[in-house]
């Protein structure tokens, strides 16, 4: 793969300014894609310092940043996000369905008003990101959709202990595999992308049992970057595991992108600011 494989490209995320999402979109800029970020509104007269520091990182690698606040739930955010993306670069060639929300309870002790965030994040969310962006997808010459969802698993135990968050994120794996094969004759490409093992929560201090390999989210960067840069239509309609798209890439191993307490939590471990 070139060093810039994306660039000259649009890439319009939602919920990426943390996590998966920020590492996908850091990897993505480094590529050489521009990006749009549709972000959480924040209480009035509050900034979000992390939100600055992204744009300063991207900016710096040469790219463009745009963040656009809205609810990825309200259809007319994701429009206006959309209409942001146009009015600054005239096109849109990639869509990154990431905004999601996390409940790993069971059905019992689920909370009703957590099932309906997931189902309006996980679900709605993730459609009217994709609905907003299809006619500028359709008319590039590189459109592609990628959800982070997993692959779904419908066998005795595929769900698990967590059936109400999963049956939400199988729900947006249906609809990214549907518009693979709903698109195909304008050469969309629509995936889904899942870690192949625990990633480090952002949100806190991860504590793995022990010998329990835990990995930065930047593995999902890097993979999600081999995705992008595939010719349109050569992987399309594929549920995806971060390993294996690094795996074919030619990356065999992934010890770099292992989570190592002592080392990340002092910050020793140095991050890539070079394109």
């Amino acid at each position: 793969m070139t060093s810039a494989p994306l660039r000259g490209m649009v890439l319009l995320a939602s919920g990426s300014t943390r996590g998966v999402g920020e590492a996908i979109v850091c990897a993505a800029a480094r590529a050489g894609a521009d990006v749009v970020l549709l972000a959480r509104e924040l209480p009035a007269g509050e900034s979000d310092r992390h939100e600055q520091e992204l744009r300063a990182r991207i900016e710096g690698w040469g790219r463009e940043f745009l963040l656009v606040r809205g609810d990825v739930r309200d259809g007319a955010g994701a429009d206006r996000a959309v209409a942001a993306a146009i009015a600054r670069f005239d096109r849109l060639d990639l869509v990154l369905n990431n905004a999601s929300v996390m409940c790993l309870d069971g059905t019992t002790d689920t909370p009703l008003a957590a099932f309906e965030l997931m189902v309006e994040v996980n679900i709605r969310g993730t459609f009217l990101l994709t609905r907003a962006g299809l006619p500028y997808l359709r008319r590039a010459a590189h459109g592609q959709i990628l959800t982070i969802s997993p692959p779904i698993e419908l066998e005795e135990g595929g769900l698990g202990s967590s059936v109400p968050y999963l049956a939400t994120k199988y729900a947006a794996t249906a609809l990214t595999l549907g518009w693979a094969a709903e698109h195909a004759d304008a050469g969309v490409s629509a995936n889904c992308l899942w870690p192949h093992a625990p990633l480090r929560d952002p949100g806190g201090v991860f504590l793995p049992a022990r010998r329990q390999k835990v990995y930065l989210p930047e593995i999902m960067g890097d993979a999600a970057v081999e995705v992008f840069a595939r010719p349109p239509g050569q992987v399309t309609g594929r549920m995806l595991l971060d390993a294996e798209v690094l795996g074919a890439a030619g990356v065999t191993d992934l010890a770099p992108y292992v989570w190592h307490r002592p080392r990340h939590l002092t910050g020793a471990f140095p991050p890539t600011d070079s394109p």
